[in-house]
């Protein structure tokens, strides 16, 4: 995500699952790097909440 997030800029929300694929430790770092991210979860493996 950092790559892609340098490359085309950061998005201003990040839609995830809740899933374990998106480590909590990652999305922290990310949220430090770029504090006006919005991070917006559904339910894990529910498609019908994405």
């Amino acid at each position: 995500l950092l790559k892609i997030f340098l490359t085309f800029g950061a998005p201003s929300i990040l839609q995830s699952d809740n899933g374990q694929e998106f480590s909590y430790v990652i999305i922290a770092e990310l949220k430090t790097c770029w504090p006006e991210l919005k991070l917006v979860t559904g339910r894990p493996r529910h498609p019908q909440s994405q």
